[in-house]
């Protein structure tokens, strides 16, 4: 008999999205948009995991380890509204707001017993406010403060909901051209996060999603644009970033992740630099030759295993 686990699963969704807005025809000092929105997604999933003796004991048939289906129904409903001020030639503040509603109607059988119901429905907005000054039409400043929001659920293992997660995002920077050859944009950002939804597995190694307390992402993000003739352009970009928890987290199998602890997926240092040049192609055609260099750093897998992802560089020629 050959020790291996054979994991099928059968997905498929469909969905159906309508948005509508509404704008002045002619923006003047004052403009502003609103609008509604509407998603209805549904969708079926089934697994199935078999594994050579995994129940010869209970005297189940075909190796099943682990069967499940679910299918259901999510659906968001939300208004918005956007205003933005120009107080001068050179200050503009901005300001809007998302109110929504969600709902997740979903069965799940396990092992082919009878269907269960589940249902979760959340309501929330999601404000932003916004500032930008121009000094010179070389320079100019903003700022912006606004939260983002990410309905929860059920997991398939256990039937353990999972509560939504929300944050807010601070971010200021410095857009400048000192001259017509040269761009630079200078931004820095914090993001806090409150219930932050994270993958954990348990003991059999299945995910389980679960709510951290908070987290915290704050970073410097840099870009700068070189075209020293019309052909040919350079661009630089560099992101340093710290991603962790600010408080500890139990984790599905039994392990407390501790505050501190870098957050998944999150790369302390990623950079990139691309180059473009453009020449006559034949039969009065154009051309262009480009290539990226992109580099990521090293990053943890998941939050509760000492599994490191190792850096890796990319090169693109197109």
């Amino acid at each position: 008999d050959v020790d291996r686990a054979l994991n099928v699963e059968r997905r498929h969704a469909r969905s159906f999205t309508q948005e509508i807005r509404m704008a002045p025809a002619n923006p003047g000092a004052l403009n502003w948009l609103v609008g509604a929105f509407h998603q209805k997604t549904a969708f079926y999933r089934s697994q199935s995991i078999t594994l050579p003796g995994a129940n010869d004991a209970e005297n189940l048939p075909d190796d099943i380890f682990f069967e499940t289906v679910r299918h259901g129904e999510a659906t968001e409903n939300s208004l918005f509204a956007d205003l933005d001020w120009k107080l001068t030639s050179q200050w503009s503040l901005g300001a809007g707001a998302r109110y929504f509603r969600t709902t997740v109607d979903f069965e799940r059988s396990n092992y082919g017993a009878p269907f269960t119901a589940f249902k979760s429905t959340e309501s929330g907005s999601t404000p932003k406010l916004s500032t930008r000054y121009q000094f010179s039409p070389e320079v100019s400043a903003y700022a912006t403060a606004s939260r983002g929001y990410r309905y929860g659920g059920i997991n398939t293992i256990g039937s353990q909901p999972y509560k939504s997660d929300s944050l807010w995002n601070y971010e200021a920077g410095l857009r400048s051209q000192p001259s017509k050859e040269v761009a630079l944009d200078l931004s820095v950002f914090m993001l806090d996060w409150k219930n932050i939804q994270m993958q954990t597995t348990n003991a059999d190694g299945f995910v389980i999603i679960t709510n951290a307390a908070k987290a915290r992402s704050s970073g410097f993000e840099a870009t700068l644009g070189w075209r020293p003739m019309p052909a040919f352009s350079l661009n630089g970009a560099l992101a340093l970033t710290d991603a962790k928890l600010r408080a500890p987290v139990d984790s599905a199998n039994g392990r407390v992740v501790t505050a501190g602890t870098t957050l998944p997926g999150v790369a302390k240092v990623q950079s990139a630099l691309d180059a473009t040049y453009r020449f006559p192609g034949p039969f009065q055609s154009g051309a262009a030759l480009s290539t990226v260099l992109q580099y990521v750093g090293k990053r943890n897998a998941q939050i509760d295993a000492d599994l490191v992802l190792p850096s890796y560089t990319t090169l693109d020629l197109r």
